[in-house]
């Protein structure tokens, strides 16, 4: 079975773009609610990837995840490259934020890959 690229890299931008639309604000007024905002919508991300996909289930999971981490890092960059003088400590990932970002998407397609299966038989 083939890599489903074109749902990765979908499901890994939309993903990443709901983050920022869920994160920044819940990491404002609750703190760790960033994190479970970064596991669900991540989450959500590998479930939608696994809906369509016959095989390797974990591992399209696996890939939204690393997918949605490099388009972070490519604005992070873009940010410091566009706008030097920005602030972007309160911005920067870490490598626990990215593997929360891989752990969210990888548990997201195993659920995906489960109720496809579950559904099929």
């Amino acid at each position: 079975m083939k890599i489903n690229w074109k749902r990765v890299v979908i499901a890994g931008i939309w993903s990443e773009f709901l983050l920022f639309a869920i994160y920044i604000p819940a990491r404002m007024y609750a703190g760790w609610a960033g994190i479970l905002a970064m596991l669900g919508s991540m989450f959500l991300g590998g479930l939608w990837v696994a809906r369509k996909v016959e095989a390797r289930f974990l591992l399209h999971g696996v890939l939204v995840g690393i997918f949605a981490g490099v388009v972070f890092y490519v604005l992070l960059f873009a940010v410091i490259l566009f706008w030097p003088k920005t602030d972007i400590g309160a911005l920067s990932d870490d490598i626990f934020a990215t593997v929360t970002k891989i752990l969210g998407a990888a548990i997201g397609g195993y659920v995906g890959g489960k109720l496809r299966k579950k559904a099929l038989a």
